[in-house]
């Protein structure tokens, strides 16, 4: 629980509650904590949100790899939905490194629920994504295709031993006209043995 001292008024807004004297370490002093941990998320991407777009950049470069800070990160990009250069250096600086970094990009890309913003990101070559033994869930799956198909560029898929299950393919596979499968180049799911039926139909 993160436990903050705030003024009394924030109470009334009904994202803060009042810490019990009981759980106190003294006496006769205040603290308050959010409801709920997403809701802190949230007001922390909304103070970065307002910061300059370099603060903002530096803010995305420092805190990857802090999972407390993944959330953050995401609701910032649905708040800026990446208006400015700085903001669109700081996703490209982690397409670069590939791998688990180069999916996290993916999240904050498919925040800003911008389809041009994906083709301009992603610009005009041939992806080549290597994930092996990484776990990926039916969401990670879902932005994966989203992101796939509105960068509009062929893709080389390195999906072995990804735990990959029926539903992650069926969620990459999900937009049909025009959808990820059009773009995919290669994939090697060596290793999903949780594919099962319902993946080998979304293939077939």
């Amino acid at each position: 629980m993160c436990v903050l001292i705030t003024a009394v008024p924030m109470l009334y807004t009904g994202l803060l509650q009042e810490v019990p004297e009981l759980y106190l370490e003294s006496s006769g002093s205040s603290s308050y904590h959010f409801l709920h941990k997403t809701v802190q998320e949230f007001m922390a991407a909304l103070h970065v949100s307002s910061l300059p777009p370099g603060d903002r950049a530096e803010f995305v470069r420092t805190s990857f790899g802090e999972s407390n800070m993944r959330m953050v990160v995401r609701f910032m990009a649905g708040l800026t939905k990446f208006q400015s250069q700085d903001d669109m250096e700081g996703v490209l600086a982690f397409q670069k490194e590939g791998g688990k970094r180069l999916v996290e990009s993916l999240h904050w890309l498919f925040e800003a629920h911008d389809p041009g913003l994906v083709h301009k990101c992603m610009g005009d070559r041939e992806w080549t994504l290597e994930l092996g033994g990484v776990t990926l869930d039916p969401f990670d799956c879902y932005v994966l295709g989203y992101c796939i198909a509105n960068s509009r560029q062929p893709w080389n898929l390195d999906l072995r031993d990804c735990s990959i299950s029926g539903q992650c393919m069926k969620m990459l596979m999900m937009v049909e006209k025009g959808g990820a499968l059009d773009y995919i180049k290669t994939m090697d799911l060596v290793g999903n043995t949780e594919l099962g039926y319902e993946g080998a139909i979304v293939l077939g």
